[in-house]
């Protein structure tokens, strides 16, 4: 076959009596007669009848690639090598570059810490890759976090570059005078698991989109006295729709809203010309939200009542730390007065309906409607001095996830609550519990809806099956809200400082200010601190589900079955800002002396921006 094909391999007429044939997985396709294919031995254990090669030259969407990775397995117990291969198989239903995450991605076939692989090379028969670009792939060690595996015609295979000699010939440019480690491979390692593969498809044809809409809660400021009643941040939240985002389950998204990005005074409608204020905001958490059922505009007629144009509401419980439901005819704290005339804006009529999810936009936000709603509901008349029950918070659509597995401890009276309504006296006791919940399409105004599992660790105690579970509540959103993405926790361009470390999160958002700050967000990291499970979110005892939710039996009989999946134990788990990336790279930053940039910690406080330019995270993987 010719060294010189784009996308297509030809072979002689005379050599089948099909217009498309396979070998090998190859896809082959007739040209005229007395064509011939120059510097290559003619195969003739040729497989036919085929019609076309819709199995491996189409751009059908969405399609199946077969990626083989080639290596020595090494028995280390044994200390023998062979050769082996390991097929992993991806749906996908995107164009151009794109990284999509392995759910398992065992090399070594097992997993059995008694064998190691060493990954040398990649076929794929898929001439809709894009064979100059090669392909990459990321492995679950800091030393080889990227591999390039290089197209070689002669043998079509892919095979393993050396990075790091790449590297320090100075391929990827010339590098700081200051400590670096690089995360590029260091040399032909072993590598148990795969985490990612990255390439390029040829293919334009698009199908399966859908949009992911996320809120952001935080602070909001404003450099002068215009809007706001004094200078101080007000809480608000800021909305984050990607739109077009293609089904590939496992494929890493990095969204630039508006393309480019957008300014904070963008999105409040505030503009930049004096006597306007700039805009500042703080994102402290983020949300993954069913826009459609947040606004009304999808899901159950009490789906409905409890968004954010209807007149459900939720509101806290001081006793138990729950909700409840508060509902009115005249909606939220509407009423009559002595002479029997409503009094007070309702909700849904003059604030959800008009300004929905919008409602902290200037300048609605000062419109009489609201400020006679904020009056009478003694909230300060500031634009961005908001309540929570206008977006959501306290409303229907936001995807949570509730995960909790440890010990818990208490006296008769809880054992009541959790195993035996006789009780069992006085006795202290403790057991050990999971719970993996969820609401699949972020509709929580019924407990029906609820899903998952509940019960004791003694009685559950396979491995496997908690981590089948825990996957199943963090896919059950449009995105992965485990926290699979990695990130060096400081780094200059491509090239992270030795002192750093691989962080795990949900969600990274690059943000726009002096020194180019890239926030980390983590799933499950708010929970109390005496839980050691990083997805701990707190038991509630005592309290049942939710506010005004009455619980007629245990929550777990002595068999250690939960009675019921309607009854929560745990609260919701939340996605919070973690890691604070310093781009070290940064003209503000020397490359030549060590940089002074901002220690990197846990938990960090007031990081505020003026605009977002991407963000970035994983989707689902398909439950």
């Amino acid at each position: 076959m010719s060294t010189n094909f784009p996308n297509a391999v030809y072979v002689p007429t005379a050599l089948a009596s099909k217009d498309y044939i396979q070998i090998s997985g190859y896809c082959y396709k007739k040209v005229a007669t007395n064509q011939t294919v120059t510097d290559e031995i003619i195969k003739t254990d040729f497989i036919t009848g085929f019609t076309d090669c819709l199995d491996c030259n189409t751009c059908r969407c969405p399609k199946d690639i077969n990626f083989i990775f080639g290596g020595i397995l090494h028995n280390i117990s044994l200390d023998s090598y062979s050769f082996s291969e390991t097929a992993f198989t991806i749906s996908t239903s995107s164009t151009g570059w794109q990284e999509i995450a392995l759910e398992s991605g065992y090399l070594n076939k097992t997993g059995d810490v008694n064998y190691e692989f060493k990954p040398l090379s990649v076929r794929c028969y898929d001439r809709k890759i894009d064979m100059q670009s090669g392909i990459y792939a990321s492995f679950d060690s800091p030393t080889s976090n990227i591999a390039h595996f290089n197209y070689v015609s002669g043998d079509d295979i892919y095979e393993r570059r050396d990075l790091q000699n790449a590297l320090a010939t100075g391929e990827f440019g010339t590098l700081p005078a200051w400590d670096y480690l690089t995360q590029y491979d260091d040399a032909i390692s072993y590598q148990n698991t795969i985490r990612t593969i990255k390439f390029k498809s040829l293919c334009e044809a698009t199908c399966n989109h859908h949009d992911v809409h996320f809120r952001l809660r935080g602070l909001v400021s404003e450099t002068s006295k215009y809007l706001q009643q004094d200078l101080t941040s007000q809480n608000s939240w800021v909305y984050v729709s990607c739109t077009g985002i293609p089904k590939t389950p496992g494929q890493i998204i990095d969204y630039a809203p508006n393309g480019t990005g957008m300014t904070w005074n963008e999105y409040y409608n505030v503009p930049t010309t004096a006597p306007f204020s700039t805009i500042e905001f703080d994102p402290i958490t983020v949300d993954v939200v069913n826009l459609p059922v947040l606004t009304g505009g999808a899901g159950s007629t009490q789906a409905k009542h409890f968004s954010v144009t209807g007149s459900g509401h939720y509101l806290y419980t001081v006793q138990n730390y729950g909700r409840g439901y508060y509902d009115h005819p005249y909606g939220f704290d509407a009423g009559l007065d002595a002479d029997g005339i409503q009094y007070g804006p309702q909700y849904s009529l003059d604030i959800g309906v008009p300004y929905g999810i919008n409602y902290a936009k200037y300048p609605e936000c000062i419109h009489d409607d609201v400020v006679r709603f904020k009056d009478q509901n003694g909230i300060a008349t500031g634009c961005f001095n908001t309540l929570e029950i206008a977006d959501g918070n306290l409303k229907v659509g936001t995807y949570r996830h509730m995960l909790f597995t440890g010990m818990i401890n208490g006296d008769g009276a809880d054992y009541a609550t959790f195993y035996d309504a006789g009780g069992n006296g006085s006795v202290d006791w403790s057991s050990g519990i999971y719970a993996y919940q969820f609401y699949p399409s972020g509709d929580d105004s019924n407990l029906d809806s609820i899903s998952g599992w509940a019960g004791n660790t003694a009685v559950l105690n396979n491995e496997e099956t908690h981590k089948h579970y825990k996957s199943v509540v963090a896919n059950h959103s449009p995105i992965n809200m485990d926290n699979p993405l990695r990130f060096w926790d400081v780094r200059s361009g491509i090239f992270p400082a030795s002192d750093a470390d691989l962080e795990k999160a949900a969600l990274s958002i690059k943000f726009n200010n002096e020194q180019s700050y890239e926030v980390l967000y983590s799933a499950g990291t708010s929970g109390l601190g005496f839980f050691s499970d990083a997805y701990s979110t707190g038991i509630r005892f005592n309290e049942g589900a939710y506010g005004n939710y009455n619980l007629l039996a245990p929550i777990l009989d002595n068999a250690g079955t939960p009675t019921s999946l309607k009854t929560t134990l745990v609260e919701p788990s939340e996605i919070m800002e973690r890691y604070l990336l310093v781009n070290s790279g940064d003209p503000l930053h020397s490359d030549v002396d060590t940089p002074d940039f901002p220690q990197v910690t846990n938990d960090p406080n007031n990081v505020t921006t003026k605009a977002i330019k991407s963000i970035k995270f994983q989707l689902s993987f398909e439950k």
